[in-house]
């Protein structure tokens, strides 16, 4: 009888072979962090809204601005608003002019809503509403200035808490 040869296992890749794709998948993350969230989140329009005062703010999309605090470490930028009048709270929903910031000093629009998330539904009056702004880079610090960018309008040198 013919003797039954043994069966060879399929050879595993090495632990070297394995920390290469690891190492070049972590790469290409922080690559991705590094370039392509920072950029999408600091970019400059092509047009801004124009500026308005407070009161021009409250004609135009009947809200005002309470505050803009820096949070999370640096990374986060909390808008808040009031509404005053619902029914022209409405153009807060623009899509030529989504809402964002606008650094004073660098002119860096930031635009990144932290994940993704945008109020739309109806607004409500007397009721203070809120965005937050991934700055992944540090860019707008306490004691800045910025300009928020409420549907068609934008209103300037609103300090930073």
């Amino acid at each position: 009888m013919d003797a039954a040869l043994p069966r060879r296992r399929p050879r595993m890749a090495g632990p070297r072979v394995l920390g290469i794709i690891l190492g070049a998948a972590l790469a290409a993350g922080g690559l991705f962090l590094l370039t392509g969230h920072h950029a999408a989140g600091h970019a400059k329009l092509k047009a801004l809204p124009p500026p308005v005062s407070q009161q021009g703010l409250l004609d135009a999309v009947g809200a005002r601005v309470i505050r803009v605090t820096a949070s999370g470490d640096g990374g986060l930028l909390d808008l808040r608003f009031q509404v005053v009048d619902a029914d022209k709270a409405a153009a807060l929903h623009s899509t030529k002019w989504p809402p964002a910031l606008v650094d004073e000093n660098s002119g860096q629009v930031i635009g990144r809503l932290l994940m993704g998330h945008a109020h739309s539904g109806t607004f409500k009056a007397g009721v203070t509403y809120f965005y937050v702004f991934e700055d992944p880079g540090g860019l707008v610090k306490r004691g800045d200035q910025v300009s928020a960018v409420l549907g068609p309008a934008r209103v300037q040198h609103i300090p930073v808490q």
